[in-house]
């Protein structure tokens, strides 16, 4: 099971077809304390977070899955800055990925982040 947190209702849709269509099963979290809620009562694969959301923000949530959880995250953001990519990875990200999202690049995260599982 994956989770797409992400405030965007398009956003979490196009994600999830994506997925969807690659065999995955996947629930949605509207914001960061939804997902923390999810994250704490369910075992996912694999969390992929936008950065940018109101309230708390994908950074925010790295922080705490590190905390709190092994769940491995991928962030997918709008946001191309190569400061803003490495600051992801420090946090513990395990991959970024660029929006829009583009079928074969989210494939292969998916991939590489289940690999580290």
């Amino acid at each position: 099971m994956l989770l797409i947190v992400d405030d965007s209702a398009f956003s979490r849709k196009a994600t999830r077809i994506i997925l969807e269509r690659l065999g995955h099963q996947v629930e949605e979290a509207k914001d960061v304390p939804q997902a923390l809620d999810m994250i704490a009562t369910r075992d996912y694969q694999c969390v992929l977070t936008d950065l940018l959301m109101p309230g708390l923000t994908g950074f925010d949530l790295l922080e705490k899955v590190r905390h709190l959880s092994r769940v491995p995250v991928a962030v997918v953001t709008c946001d191309v800055q190569q400061t803003t990519r490495q600051r992801c990875l420090d946090l513990g990200a395990v991959m970024v990925v660029n929006k829009p999202v583009d079928e074969a690049k989210l494939a292969k995260a998916i991939e590489v982040v289940l690999a580290r599982r």
